[in-house]
């Protein structure tokens, strides 16, 4: 949708590492999003600039929102909304507006975490190289 408005200076926020992983090609992945997360790839090789960013959820809540959405109804189409479904409009206001939402972290740590970690110390030290 971006592209089609014209857009060529985008920031990609993901509330999820392992999607940012896998996006960035970090990591290999190999269940029933591979085919959605190759086609995020390939929108990344047109002309524009897209910088992702791996947000908390709490900072992303209208895509969390949309995409839980998805979820519940089992849609794998892309779909485009004139106005904001409902229960949208208010997360779209609170972010407007700067609300802050808290958020309770548990500390975790697992083999795959630090491998996913580290594979990200190592991405972002090849692109601080190259600047």
């Amino acid at each position: 949708m971006a592209w089609e408005m014209g857009c060529r200076k985008v920031i990609v926020e993901l509330d999820s590492l392992s999607v940012y992983t896998w996006v960035k090609g970090l990591q290999q992945i190999e269940n029933s999003l591979s085919n959605v997360i190759q086609e995020c790839k390939e929108w990344l090789y047109k002309n524009w600039m897209v910088n992702q960013k791996n947000v908390y959820r709490e900072g992303n809540q209208v895509v969390d929102h949309l995409a839980k959405m998805a979820l519940k109804h089992h849609q794998n189409n892309f779909i485009k909304w004139r106005t904001p479904p409902s229960g949208v409009a208010n997360l779209i206001l609170k972010d407007k507006l700067g609300t802050v939402s808290s958020r309770t972290v548990c500390e975790v740590v697992s083999e795959i975490m630090v491998e996913k970690l580290s594979a990200l110390e190592q991405f972002r030290a090849s692109t601080s190289v190259h600047k």
